[in-house]
């Protein structure tokens, strides 16, 4: 077996990779059942409960040395399991379950503490049954008593048990342990036994998506009641495969061999803690059938940051509690900020951007003994955070929930936006969707290209739309709307509202987006091609840094650019188009090299350039409706003043576009809003979906046609 080592202050450790074709077996078939010892009331020894335990899945490399291991590491990522299963062996197999957290490690410890359980009288026969192996001893919390009483304790305790089961038959000494610490264990007992074999380990996996199932209803059955299990199974089951259907990373309808979706669905929906609040909803109601996991922005956002505000509330009791223990003759030691849930999202930041000044930053003014004894536990608990898988994040919810955190908070954003630069992680829905929940709709506009990617990822037809101007009530504020299409459940419409900043930047693309703003607009970055697709700009001033534009489209859309200053750009700007038609360009050097075949009609032009034609109507109708699509409800107005100023303008063609709808019946006026009526316009072969992908009846076609012809003057609004 080779090892992979790093360093925990001067010590090895083995990273162990658990190969693809790890088996997945019942460790209960390979444990024995120990004799039962009646102990004395201790905090440290565990008293057996009655419960139902659903096993996750297990990993292991090689069952034969499994099944003649004494020593068996159990290990997993924290709150995954590994307590409930210490449980489970309690109850079932008669195990002696230590509660490590509750003791403070060294020399001793094991032969002390193991005296106070059984009493001294039954000392010496409780030390000849563990060494032959007739009782069962099983390990826990290691983590925090590596906390409270440092790595050296920890050796010393090992030692100890070693020294008292060096016969102990298979599989009867287990040690559960989150990961690096299970490393450091393996090492550890590798040191000090004769044969490597006697020491074992295997892995605790993601629920299955049956096992996950179960594990909810048992959740909910210890809550409420078999009875109340019972009578309501059939609607509870259904909800909870309605909570499993929400995406973690946009849509996938390939399974695998454990029946998630994918991986990262795995790694969320398979998780514990993510299961018992999926539990604890469905519980907390008396009638099941009205709870719903909306598929919607709001109801994910709810779920995914209470289970990954109280996973991180777990871990700060879990650090705050060895902190007190360790450090109890202290006076005058406050532990209320050090570990708390914003300090473990800089410290995580901090871990993954490689920067040790913030993964262990401590205050200067500590004592010098607990400056050292504080990193020496944050060192060693750090790198085991549920939200961590090695060096990296352990899943797309995890990941995002931390960025969106660390962009909406001034302490984070700037180490949030160094791992955005620095790893340029593909972009999900779920970024979008939590950090919209978490600022409350406020946003620096600094992110807007960041949500727009984030609320596009889980689209398939490309239909999702970025609105951006300014706010129709403070011309200092920007409106943001991120409209996405049906084939998106995370975002359906997100809303936020920005500070205008000096400029926006987007660096990939810009499609399906309308723009107004006093900002400037920089689009691009140099040497990386930027793509437009049926897209309006409207700006003080538009920079290009890329020096290869490609504007695409479909149908009647097209992107159209207008700046009130000269377009800047590299003197190597190349634009690329599918037709001429899909691009127009409005600024005064417009009639230059690149732009010139692209001249167009400015909104502040009072005259016309050519006729007023049924497609280029189209369009502009098409961009008018684009400002209404508000979750496609019928009613949802806009301030008169953004349509007919900014959007409408002086331009005819915009007027006669605008006139149509109005001519329709579908656009009326209340107080000072704009309101569309969407069934009108359908029963009229006339919707924003049908323009932009040109699938436009011939009906509809020769309705504007006629409506241009009998209207001598474009309608004043």
């Amino acid at each position: 077996m080779s090892l992979l080592r790093k360093t925990r202050g001067h010590m090895p450790i083995k990273s162990v990779e658990t190969p693809q074709e790890a088996l997945y077996f019942s460790m209960d078939n390979l444990i024995p059942t120990g004799r039962k010892w009646s102990f004395s009331q201790t905090n440290f020894i565990v008293t057996s409960v009655d419960f139902d335990y659903i096993q996750p899945t297990f990993q292991f490399e090689d069952e034969a040395l499994i099944c003649k291991s004494r020593y068996l590491i159990i290990a997993a990522s924290g709150a995954v399991g590994k307590s409930a299963f210490g449980l489970h062996l309690a109850q079932t197999k008669n195990a002696m379950l230590w509660d490590l957290a509750r003791l403070r490690l060294g020399s001793n410890t094991f032969i002390g503490s193991s005296m106070q359980a059984v009493g001294p009288e039954n000392l010496v026969a409780f030390l000849s049954s563990i060494n032959v192996g007739e009782t069962l001893l099983v390990f826990d919390a290691f983590d925090e008593a590596e906390l409270h009483s440092g790595w050296a304790g920890v050796q010393e305790f090992i030692n100890e048990i070693v020294k008292y089961t060096r016969n102990a038959r298979p599989a009867s000494i287990i040690f559960l342990a989150r990961r690096e610490t299970a490393d450091s264990l393996e090492l550890t007992l590798y040191d000090l036994v004769s044969d490597a074999s006697e020491v074992g380990r295997a892995n605790i996996g993601f629920f299955s998506r049956d096992g996950a199932k179960s594990f909810v209803l048992s959740q909910i059955s210890h809550k409420k009641g078999p009875q109340y299990l019972s009578r309501n199974e059939k609607v509870l089951k259904q909800k909870t495969d309605e909570a499993f259907a929400i995406p973690t990373v946009g849509d996938s309808d390939i399974r695998d061999s454990n029946g998630w979706n994918s991986p990262e669905h795995e790694r969320f929906f398979g998780y514990a803690p993510v299961l018992q609040t999926i539990a604890r909803l469905l519980a907390e109601s008396d009638n099941p059938y009205t709870v719903s996991f909306e598929y919607s922005q709001t109801g994910y956002s709810t779920i995914v940051s209470k289970i990954l505000d109280e996973i991180q509330n777990r871990e700060a009791e879990k650090f705050r509690t060895a902190a007190i223990q360790r450090f109890a003759s202290e006076t005058n030691f406050n532990l209320e900020k050090i570990y708390s849930p914003e300090d473990q999202r800089i410290r995580l930041l901090g871990l993954l951007n490689n920067d040790d000044s913030e993964a262990y930053a401590l205050e200067p003014d500590l004592k010098p003994n607990i400056a050292s004894g504080l990193d020496e536990m944050i060192r060693s608990f750090l790198p085991q955070h549920p939200f961590l898988d090695g060096i990296n994040f352990a899943g797309p919810a995890f990941r995002d929930y931390i960025l969106a955190r660390g962009l909406t908070s001034e302490q984070t954003r700037f180490s949030a936006q160094l791992w955005i630069d620095t790893y340029r992680s593909l972009y999900t829905p779920i970024l979008a969707s939590l950090y919209h929940y978490i600022s409350a709709d406020c946003t620096n506009a600094e992110d807007v290209e960041l949500l727009y990617e984030s609320a596009n990822a889980g689209t398939t037809n490309s239909q999702s739309s970025l609105l951006l101007f300014i706010s129709e009530d403070d011309p200092q504020t920007l409106s943001i709307e991120i409209a996405s299409d049906e084939t998106n459940p995370l975002a359906k419409s997100l809303q936020f509202r920005a500070t205008t900043p000096t400029s926006i930047h987007f660096t990939r693309r810009l499609s399906n987006a309308q723009v107004i703003t006093t900002s400037e607009v920089v689009l691009g970055l140099k040497e990386q091609p930027f793509e437009l697709f049926d897209c309006e700009v409207v700006a003080p001033l538009i920079r290009f840094e890329t020096d290869r534009v490609r504007v695409r489209g479909r149908g009647f859309g097209y992107t159209r650019l207008e700046s009130e200053n000269p377009i800047k750009s590299p003197s190597t700007l190349r634009v690329e188009t599918q037709n001429p038609n899909l691009f127009s360009v409005i600024a005064p050097n417009s009639k230059n090299y690149p732009w010139n075949p692209y001249l167009s009609e400015s909104l502040s032009n009072n005259g016309a350039i050519g006729a007023i034609n049924v497609d280029s109507t189209l369009h502009v109708i098409s961009r008018i409706l684009g400002w209404f699509r508000k979750d496609r409800r019928k009613e949802y107005g806009r301030y008169k003043d953004l349509i007919v100023k900014h959007v409408v303008g002086s331009s005819t063609t915009a007027r006669y576009a605008l006139g149509f709808i109005q001519h329709l019946g579908a656009l009326s006026e209340k107080g000072n809003l704009y309101f569309i009526d969407t069934e009108i316009l359908d029963a009229n072969y006339i919707s924003w979906q049908q323009i932009r992908s040109g699938t436009v009846s011939p009906e509809a076609k020769q309705a504007v046609e006629d409506y241009i012809h009998n209207t001598d003057q474009p309608p004043q609004f």
